[in-house]
């Protein structure tokens, strides 16, 4: 007795919307024919897409008739459902003198990648840019002869973004770093032969370092080659940093320079960076008008405490007394601590105070 023929499973397999679009889908009505009539290698690209991670659409035949997987579904938006079964020139005819030359390409034999493409699409009801790498793969059929493209897209969004973002970023710092006041290097800090912090490397400075330091442009040269003997407390300093991870502040005099400097530094990177960043200013001048000033106060301190001819003191705009030198004590015969803080008008006569004098 012949046994009955087992029932055929439901052709193409899996439970996705797209599967069963495509089961259901009246191919008879497509250049495609039946479903039952397709060609094995044209059901081996729709197993293919079907399976994939990636957004997939197989456009087969001479009209190109579109059959895609549920991620390309996700990124036709209101050209689904009725993109399934559609040639590709029906279904986006705006960019067809765009897209015609590259299946054409393909369709000749040609792979074709495009990277980071930017095409738009709509998500969740909302229109949103997006980039993606596209992938365009002639298939053959069982002739050889290529008979359809499969096109698939991997998408660069998120990646895209960043970059610009980081493009962004780096604009902005280059910016701040090209315009600040302050001079800015990062240094790599190099070891001599005992393990001790000898030198440093200058890998990127700004252009207010050299106004700085009034020295030569030193990217890709160490301190010594520049400088010969440098003051050997950078290095040590920046070691110590580079060693401890803690950032420093301190001031430092360079003798081959003849200028003083006031330095923040910091390491860049983790425990085996060897890079510290540096900010710093010229603060020679300024050292040395505060030492003028010091010099010039000392003189007059010398001068006024010295002075026992010649009454001198000082008040405040209250005209209360707060400075009563050996002079006015001399003249007047108060001591300091019998006229600090009380009022200037004690030097005047009682008679000239009732005549308004101090006034």
């Amino acid at each position: 007795m012949e046994q009955p023929r087992p029932t055929p499973a439901p052709w193409p397999a899996g439970t996705g919307e797209m599967a069963e679009r495509i089961r259901d889908y009246d191919w008879a009505s497509t250049p495609l024919g039946p479903i039952e009539a397709w060609p094995q290698s044209l059901k081996t690209t729709v197993d293919l897409l079907l399976s994939g991670a990636f957004p997939m659409v197989a456009l087969w035949g001479p009209q190109l008739i579109q059959v895609y997987n549920d991620g390309y579904r996700d990124l036709k938006g209101a050209e689904h459902p009725q993109g399934l079964g559609q040639a590709a020139c029906e279904c986006r005819p705006e960019v067809w003198h765009i897209d015609e030359p590259i299946y054409c390409r393909v369709r000749a034999g040609e792979t074709l990648i495009f990277e980071n493409g930017f095409h738009p699409v709509t998500r969740s009801g909302r229109f949103e840019d997006a980039w993606f790498t596209l992938t365009y793969s002639p298939v053959r059929n069982e002739t050889g002869t290529v008979s359809g493209v499969l096109v698939t897209l991997i998408e660069k969004t998120n990646r895209v973004l960043a970059e610009r973002a980081l493009r962004e970023s780096e604009h902005r710092y280059r910016a701040l770093f090209n315009s600040m006041d302050e001079a800015y290097a990062v240094v790599e800090v190099m070891r001599d032969a005992a393990k001790g912090w000898n030198d440093f490397l200058f890998l990127e400075v700004n252009p207010a370092f050299m106004k700085h330091t009034g020295m030569p442009y030193p990217v890709g040269r160490t301190a010594t080659q520049i400088l010969g003997t440098p003051n050997p407390r950078w290095a040590e300093m920046y070691g110590r940093v580079v060693e401890t991870g803690e950032p420093v502040r301190f001031e430092e005099t360079e003798a081959i320079l003849g200028r003083v400097f006031d330095l923040n530094v910091f390491r860049l990177g983790g425990a085996e960076s060897r890079r510290v960043a540096v900010l710093f200013t010229n603060i020679t001048e300024r050292n040395r008008s505060e030492a003028a000033l010091r010099d010039s106060e000392e003189r007059l301190r010398l001068i006024v405490e010295n002075a026992h001819d010649y009454a001198i003191f000082i008040t405040d705009p209250q005209d209360r007394v707060t400075d009563w030198f050996p002079g006015a004590e001399a003249v007047f015969g108060w001591s300091a601590e019998e006229i600090l803080g009380r009022s200037g008008e004690l030097i005047f006569t009682p008679e000239d105070r009732e005549a308004g004098e101090p006034e």
